[in-house]
């Protein structure tokens, strides 16, 4: 030191470099430390104050051989230790034994990832990395802490092969992300186990879980579907417009609802399920998930249409027997909705003619006998009574037709509704004509 530099005074200066010997962290007076103004540069300044003042986190400098030369007063004594029992000791000493391998392999590539070129140099501001592991304390206590690795920096700011540890704990997030993690597969294995199809969907109907009920009916993995909108994947293209409308409904808080549709498999069959749906609400009240709870119940629907066309064809079989017309009609407007094959052949008109026309049935009865035919009808249709009519039909070659109609008003329908069964009695009323004349 020349005669003209001014001393300068500082308490604690901490220094990178192994061989400088670490002053106790109740330093004091006692250990100031004379340096030249020209000796202190930014960095080591801030070295100085990222190690001197009291920090939540544990702040270790590491020598390129993982030998820690520096820790911050505050973090040491967080583990239980004073600074002077950490320094000299290889980090991995804090590293719970089983996280030791991986920690070793981690710095090991970071120190390569830093050791460049002086042409190529990289700064500490732009390289670091992080990794989540366990540290081991003095009493034997195991936290779980984030550390994020920096290269240091020499005096002319580039980066050295020893690097800076910043520690902090995180053993009470990791204690909650556990719970969630065991709560989510307690609620997975519930799901797993349940014979429903349980399938999960975000606000824009991407699926976030799928079960195992669901993997089983449609052969596709949840990581196939995982992210996918269900109705790009799942749904009959003529089905999904009706979907996505039931869906809007959910998103717009008009839920449960009940929905059935069809489900395309992986292998192209088509699987028919009743689904009951609901929504989980965000903290703003806005939908947030959408849950079906879906039933396959294509072979229920099969043996249903089965049945249906059976008993269609049952019923069928029975009009065709019946010798007469089967009918069923409007009660206010008498316009018939069905008729039965047998009313061509009696009268000879097309069955479009019968339900086509809406007045058909007044056209065609006999001009003597519509206008209290028609009366008759009402009027027992609006007491609610079945009745039975005689009366007279103009068959379409001109000839006179006689019928006996046995009417019912069905109960309950709506609009009302009456059924009949015209049945043709010409040849009985014409003995009972041929018997009269003869008398």
């Amino acid at each position: 030191m020349t005669p003209d530099q001014k001393p300068s005074w500082r308490q604690y200066f901490l220094s990178s470099t192994p061989s400088r010997e670490l002053p106790p962290a109740n330093i004091g007076a006692k250990y100031q430390v004379f340096l030249p103004d020209s000796y202190r540069t930014n960095v080591e300044l801030q070295q100085h104050h990222r190690l001197s003042e009291p920090h939540p986190s544990i702040q270790l400098d590491l020598d390129s051989s993982g030998t820690i030369t520096a820790v911050n007063p505050s973090g040491a004594a967080y583990l239980g230790y004073s600074a002077q029992e950490l320094i000299g000791r290889p980090v991995l000493h804090l590293v719970y034994p089983d996280d030791q391998v991986n920690l070793r392999i981690k710095l090991t590539e970071f120190l390569q990832s830093v050791t460049t070129p002086e042409a190529d140099v990289k700064t500490a501001i732009t390289i670091s990395r992080n990794w989540e592991l366990r540290q081991v304390c003095k009493d034997g206590r195991v936290i779980w802490v984030k550390a994020v690795a920096q290269p240091t920096t020499n005096r002319n700011g580039h980066t050295t092969t020893a690097i800076q540890l910043e520690c902090e704990d995180i053993t009470e997030w990791k204690q909650v992300e556990a719970g969630f993690q065991q709560e989510s597969s307690f609620l997975a294995a519930i799901l797993d186990t349940v014979a429903n199809l349980i399938i999960v969907l975000d606000a824009q109907g991407r699926i976030v879980r799928f079960n195992r009920a669901c993997e089983q009916t449609t052969g596709y993995t949840f990581a196939e579907v995982k992210g996918v909108p269900f109705w790009d994947i799942l749904l009959l293209p003529e089905e999904v417009a009706g979907v996505k409308a039931g869906f809007s409904q959910l998103r717009a808080g008009l839920f449960p609802n009940e929905y059935e549709n069809h489900w395309v498999t992986k292998a192209g069959v088509s699987r028919f399920i009743a689904w009951s749906n609901t929504a989980i609400l965000g903290q703003e009240g806005k939908v947030e998930y959408i849950i079906g709870t879906g039933l396959d119940v294509t072979e229920r629907r099969q043996t249903e249409l089965a049945l249906q066309r059976s008993q269609q064809q049952q019923y069928q079989h029975l009009v065709e027997s019946v010798e007469g017309i089967v009918w069923e009609a409007d009660a206010e407007t008498l316009q018939f909705s069905f008729v039965s094959p047998k009313a061509e052949r009696i009268l000879g008109y097309p069955l479009a003619d019968w339900l086509d026309d809406a007045e058909f049935w007044l056209k065609h009865l006999h001009p003597d006998d519509r206008a209290w035919v028609v009366a008759s009808c009402r009027q027992e249709t609006q007491a609610r009574r079945n009745h039975t009519l005689e009366y007279r039909m103009i068959a379409q070659d001109g000839t006179v037709a006689w019928f006996r109609d046995m009417i019912t008003v069905v109960p309950d329908s709506e609009p009302l509704q009456l059924r009949g069964v015209m049945l043709d009695i010409t040849e009985r009323r014409q003995a009972e004509i041929a018997l009269q004349m003869s008398e």
